[in-house]
């Protein structure tokens, strides 16, 4: 029986990590993420978004990087207790 459960868990995973709403409603429940780091990796996501499947031109600064590293680095941290 126990494979069964674990088939029913693997799946129910599997349809939370087919959307990305999901898994931030998901995790937000478990963690507290700020509110301006879940504004800013929209943000970023929906820039990847235009880049990658809208083949938009998109200009990225150098202070854009830094900010979505910084923002990154902090949701990691919150997550895993990673250090950078």
């Amino acid at each position: 029986m126990r494979g069964v459960a674990c088939t029913i868990a693997s799946a129910r995973w599997r349809n939370l990590f087919n959307n990305r709403s999901d898994v931030i409603v998901h995790v937000s429940k478990q963690v507290t993420i700020s509110f301006d780091d879940l504004q800013k990796a929209q943000h970023y996501y929906n820039l990847r978004n235009k880049l990658i499947h809208e083949r938009a031109t998109v200009e990225i600064t150098d202070v854009d990087v830094e900010i979505y590293q910084a923002t990154v680095q902090r949701v990691l941290k919150k997550l895993f207790g990673l250090r950078f």
